[in-house]
Formats: C-alpha cells, structure tokens, sequence
C-alpha cells in the first residue's frame, strides 16, 4: 500500500517538472502568453529605469575599462532587492586547509532571497566565495626596515656619485645612519611580495567579501538583471584586472603631432624654475624618485644661451623684468643679452 501511495504521488509531481519548462510555455493560451511577454517587456523597462533614476555610477555600479557592461556593486544590489522586495538571508561555510596544497582559510556564502520577509518563498539563490590564496590576501609588501631606528621603508639607495650604498631616510623622517653596498643587514632583507604571516586575521574579511559576492549574484538572477550588469571584475585584483582589454588609445593625426612642441636634447636638463631642486635627495647624496612625466606644454617662445654656461635655455614661466629666461643647469635666471 505504502509503495502505491508513493508512486501516485510522484505522478503529479513528474507531471509539473514537465510543464514547467518549454513544455509550460507551449502549451500556454496566446491571451496568457501576450499578457506575460507584455508584462516582462515592462519589467526590463522599469529596471532600466531604475538604474537611470535611482542609481549612480561608481556607488551602486562601476564601469571597468574594457568591458561592455557597468559592474554590481553592493549599494546596487541592495537597491535592486528593496524595490523588489526581496529580503537576503546568509548561509555561511568556512573550511580550513593546510596552507601548503590548499587555502588556509575558505568562505562559501550561500545567498537565498526570500520574497517580502525572512518567512517568505525562495525566489533566487546565489553563491560567493573568497580565499586566503587570493593574491591582495595572499602576499604582504615587504621592505626594507632600519636597523638603527625601526623605522619600515625609509631605506632607500645612495647615488653612485656620493659613494652608493644605503641611506635611512625620506620626507617623513628617518634616523640618517649609512650602510656601504653589499651590507647584509640591509640587502639580506625580504623584500618584494612576502607570504602573509597571519592568514586567520583574515577571517572577518573573507566573510564580509564572500557575503557581498554572493549578494550581487542572487541579486543579478533574482531580478533579472544580467542584461544590464555583471559581476565578474567586481572583485579582481589588480593583477587580475591588468588582462582585461584597455580602452581604445587614440592615434595622434600628423596635424597634431606637428603641433606638439619639439622636446629639449638629450644632453639638455629639463627647464627648473628659481628654487626648484631634488631637495634633501641631492643634499644627502641619495638618487631621487623618477618624476613623472609632466604633461605636454605649449611653446613658451624662442630659447636662449645661458650668460654662464652657453647651453640652451627656455624662457621662464614667471618671467620678470631682466629675469626672461631661466637655465634649469646652472639655476640661473637672466635676460638675453644682459650682463654675465
């Protein structure tokens, strides 16, 4: 009696999984049928609407360079989920590994959003997950520590020309003490990407990030809004984001290119106003930090040899009376034809 009572049962149930696929919409009415195309025709409208009115880039999206579609962000998906009315709930599952062939610590978070309250239906599920191998959780930035002071990071390298070697100290302090080249208290450091030494520290953080991922995908599948947005380079690292196509570069015309002003030689400093020097680099005999590159600058006039030592010299930003020009060698300023 019992087997028959089952197999009664499983009919009816065999029956439904069957209509609720292709089957369901084939064999729906054609009034049915153009009521509910009609109704998700509006749906589609009304969430990009949503997005229009209701929410701001690099807040509740973001547009990742070389992708087609803006990224979910978490406000975003909460914004989704209360017009919705979907509320999320959290199954976590944290598993531990050796740290050798497996990730220290692992977080899987299952996302269920309930329709209205906690005690609603399931509508849409999601998954996330997050690791201790992840590369920006994986790996500290190791350098070099003094061994006179303590202080991290304020060893830097000496210039050749003031003997080389190794120098504590920087904008932001630093004790001055020196060490020759090869010093192994200095070269003998780790530096570079160094293995976190902490990775349960990191639990708090896994949870947090697995919660959000998880998040946005139950909210992508429960409003049906993958059309709009993605997901996948939400949480890249950089390294990871570095593959990802760059946005298209212009190609300067021959008109511009001529327009560009021509750069100074090779053999010529680049121009430096009254003042301007590397500062206590040069004074402490340490190579500075490269600059960067300064932005292109229109033709500021005809250069001049300096009065002291015959190079070429640009006239000044700032020019005064007598004081036109400006050589970045000598640190001079002066006008063309003026007394030496």
């Amino acid at each position: 009696m019992g087997s028959e009572l089952q197999v009664i049962d499983a009919q009816p149930l065999a029956l439904k999984r069957e209509q609720a696929g292709m089957l369901a919409m084939a064999t729906m009415s054609e009034s049915e049928f153009e009521v509910r195309l009609v109704a998700l025709k509006q749906g589609q409208a009304r969430i990009k609407r949503i997005k229009q009115e209701l929410m701001e880039e690099d807040a509740h999206y973001g547009v990742i360079p070389g992708t087609k579609k803006p990224t979910l962000l978490k406000p975003g998906a909460e914004v989704l989920c209360s017009i919705y009315g979907l509320r999320p709930d959290f199954i976590p599952t944290l598993q531990e590994g050796d740290g050798v062939t497996s990730p220290t610590l692992r977080v899987t978070m299952r996302c269920e959003l309930h329709l209205g309250d906690i005690a609603g239906p399931v509508v849409a599920v999601g998954y996330g997950s997050a690791n201790s191998w992840e590369r920006k959780h994986r790996y500290r930035r190791g350098e070099r520590a003094c061994p006179a002071c303590g202080l991290v990071g304020q060893v830097i390298k000496g210039k050749a020309d003031f003997g080389g070697g190794w120098l504590c100290w920087s904008k932001k302090g630093g004790c001055g003490a020196k060490w020759p080249d090869g010093a192994p208290e200095i070269e003998g450091q780790q530096c570079g990407d160094v293995a976190n030494p902490d990775p349960y520290d990191l639990e708090n953080t896994l949870v947090k990030m697995a919660k959000k991922r998880a998040h946005i995908d139950a909210a992508l599948t429960g409003t049906a809004s993958s059309d709009l947005f993605t997901q996948d380079l939400d949480e890249q690292g950089p390294s990871e984001r570095d593959h990802a196509a760059p946005p298209t570069a212009r190609t300067p015309t021959p008109q511009r290119a001529a327009e560009a002003p021509e750069p100074p030689p090779d053999d010529e400093p680049a121009p430096r106003e009254p003042g301007e020097d590397d500062g206590p680099y040069e004074r402490h005999g340490v190579e500075p930090p490269a600059r960067k590159a300064a932005p292109e600058q229109p033709s500021r006039g005809d250069k001049a040899p300096c009065p002291k030592c015959g190079k070429s010299a640009f006239p000044s930003k700032f020019p005064k009376a007598g004081q036109t020009h400006f050589c970045g060698l000598c640190k001079l300023p002066f006008a063309p034809g003026g007394a030496k």
